[in-house]
């Protein structure tokens, strides 16, 4: 749920390569009444569309974009954070922003919906339409 504020930042951080010593995905999402389940559950969902192994949650992950989503909050900060050239175990890991979804399923099913743009266009390139979807 956005705070009543009306003013919410929400990172969604998902991992596009290993990131943790068990070589398991991590998601991590973070708001302020944002948990670890309905994050993994809601890119689950689509993930499993696909035949992408399921993320599990890594607090160091959800740690990291809190402080992120902090100071884009704050316009400390602007635009997406160096997540892509964390070494492992914590990255690279891709990175999704979103403002302004009512809660957590609403901003997954947002990154998702690049889906069919990605269909459309070529699979195996970086495309600024399909970036939240294939993580690139």
């Amino acid at each position: 749920m956005v705070p009543s504020s009306g003013l919410a930042v929400w990172a969604v951080c998902l991992v596009s390569c290993v990131v943790s010593a068990a070589s398991s995905p991590v998601a991590a999402g973070l708001t302020a009444e944002g948990d670890d389940k309905t994050w993994t559950v809601a890119h689950n969902k689509y993930r499993c569309l696909h035949g992408g192994p399921y993320l599990t949650w890594n607090q160091w992950v959800a740690d990291s974009a809190q402080e992120w989503s902090n100071k884009l909050k704050s316009g400390e900060e602007s635009g997406h954070s160096k997540s892509y050239n964390l070494g492992p175990p914590q990255g690279p890991a891709g990175e999704n922003l979103a403002w302004g979804h009512r809660d957590q399923e609403h901003a997954t099913s947002a990154w998702y919906n690049e889906y069919d743009l990605w269909i459309e266009t070529s699979q195996d390139s970086f495309s600024s339409g399909t970036g939240h979807f294939t993580g690139r």
